[in-house]
C-alpha cells in the first residue's frame, strides 16, 4: 500500500482468529460486542503502554524532515516533565496534549509549522503494527481477543496461562522499549471501541461513550443522562430497565440538547386536529432559539427544524416534546409529565445491539 496523502487514506481490515482488526490513520481499532465476565476459569486482562506514541517518536529518533534530531532532545524533556507532574492536574493534561499534538497531530495539521505526513504516519502505523504483534502472539497462545484500540488491548485469558500470557507481554517489551501498564477486569460489557463499561477487580467502573453520565467534559453532549445511568445499573448490578427508568427523579437527566447548524432554525408545532409540518401555510408554528434544552413528553408539542430553502426536518419525528430552556420547577417528577417510553426503547437500542 502506498499512502500519497493522509485524508481517509488508510481503511484497511484484517480478520485474524475469530477478531478483526481495524487499520486507520490515527490508530488500530477493533472489538468483540457483548457481555464477557471473568470467572473461575478465566481472567480479562488489559493492558496499556505507557505513552505509545510520543515513546514511539523517541524510540525510533522520528523528526519533521525539515527540522533535526534535536526536535526528539526536546520531545524527550516535554515527556520527562510531564511525567514528573501530578498525574490528573492541569499541567500534566496539558503536557500530554503538547506531546501527543507535537509528535502525531500537528505533523498532519496543513496549518502547523510541524507538518511533516510523513513522520506522523510513520507514528501511527508502527503504533498499530507494534500493537497488532503483540495481540496476534496472545492469539496464537490461545487467548481471546476482546478490544483493542490505539494503545492497548483486552483480552481472555485462561487463569492457569497466566505466566504465558505475562512472558509475552515482558518479551515484547524487551524487543520493542516500550513499558506495558496492566489491569483486570471482573467485567467488560462493549458496543464498539468507543462505547463501553469496565468493572475493576475492585468493583470501580470506567465509562465511555455512551455509557457516560458522570464527570462530563464541557464540550460534551450532556443529552438524557438517564440512559448510561440505566444502562449501568442493568449490566452491573442486573436491575430492570423499566423499574430505573420509572423511579429517576433527576429532571434534568431526562433532558437533551438540540443546537442548530447554519441556514436552520428549530420550531414547535402546537398540534391541532388537522396538521402537517410540512404545509406551507401552518398556522402554529413557533420558532426557537438556536440552542434548546428539551425532554419527551406525552403531551408535548412536535420538535423540528426549517432550513433557509424552506426544507423541514424532524428532530424528534415521531415524540413530542417539552422545551425546558427556562426552568420551572415541579414538586414531583411525575407533574413533568415525562414519555418514559422514549426513553427505554433508547436504552434496549444499546442492550439489544450489545446482548445481540
Amino acid at each position: 500500500m502506498i499512502i500519497t496523502e493522509t485524508k481517509d487514506s488508510l481503511n484497511y481490515s484484517v480478520a485474524y482468529k475469530d477478531f478483526t482488526y481495524d487499520f486507520g490513520l490515527g490508530g488500530i481499532h477493533g472489538a468483540s460486542r457483548g457481555v464477557h465476565v471473568s470467572d473461575d476459569e478465566y481472567i480479562i486482562k488489559s493492558l496499556d503502554v505507557r505513552s505509545y506514541y510520543p515513546w514511539i517518536v523517541i524510540n525510533n529518533g522520528f523528526y519533521p524532515k525539515h527540522l533535526s534530531s534535536s526536535f526528539c532532545d526536546v520531545y524527550k524533556k516535554i515527556y520527562e516533565e510531564r511525567v514528573s507532574s501530578p498525574k490528573g492536574s492541569a499541567k500534566n493534561k496539558a503536557l500530554k496534549l503538547a506531546l501527543n499534538g507535537g509528535g502525531f497531530g500537528k505533523t498532519l495539521d496543513k496549518f502547523s509549522f510541524l507538518l511533516d505526513a510523513k513522520h506522523g504516519i510513520s507514528v501511527t502505523i508502527n503504533g498499530q503494527l507494534l500493537l497488532c504483534m503483540l495481540g496476534e502472539r496472545m492469539q496464537d497462545a490461545g487467548f481471546k481477543m476482546l478490544m483493542i484500540n490505539t494503545d492497548g488491548f483486552e483480552c481472555m485469558v485462561p487463569r492457569d496461562k497466566l505466566n504465558e500470557y505475562d512472558k509475552i507481554a515482558s518479551d515484547w517489551e524487551k524487543e520493542t522499549g516500550f513499558t506495558l501498564e496492566h489491569d483486570v477486569y471482573k467485567k467488560l460489557i462493549i458496543r464498539d471501541v468507543n462505547n463501553y463499561i469496565s468493572q475493576y477487580e475492585n468493583g470501580s467502573l470506567k465509562h465511555k461513550g455512551c455509557f457516560v453520565y458522570k464527570d462530563l467534559e464541557f464540550h460534551k453532549n450532556p443529552s438524557m443522562k438517564v440512559v448510561a445511568f440505566t444502562l449501568e445499573k442493568y449490566f452491573i448490578e442486573g436491575k430492570s430497565v423499566n423499574h430505573i427508568i420509572k423511579t429517576h427523579d433527576d429532571i434534568y437527566n431526562f433532558c437533551m440538547r438540540f443546537k442548530a447548524t447554519k441556514g436552520w432554525t428549530p420550531h414547535l408545532v402546537i398540534e391541532t386536529d388537522n396538521y402537517s409540518i410540512n404545509d406551507e401555510n401552518i398556522e402554529y408554528i413557533s420558532s426557537c432559539q438556536k440552542t434548546n434544552r428539551y425532554y419527551i413528553s406525552n403531551k408535548g408539542s412536535s420538535f423540528f427544524k426549517i432550513h433557509e430553502d424552506s426544507r423541514r426536518i424532524g428532530i424528534q419525528k415521531t415524540w413530542k416534546v417539552q422545551l425546558f430552556n427556562k426552568i420551572f420547577k415541579k414538586d414531583t417528577i411525575k407533574e413533568y409529565d415525562i414519555n418514559y417510553e422514549f426513553y427505554i426503547e433508547e436504552c434496549n437500542k444499546i442492550i439489544n445491539a450489545i446482548e445481540n
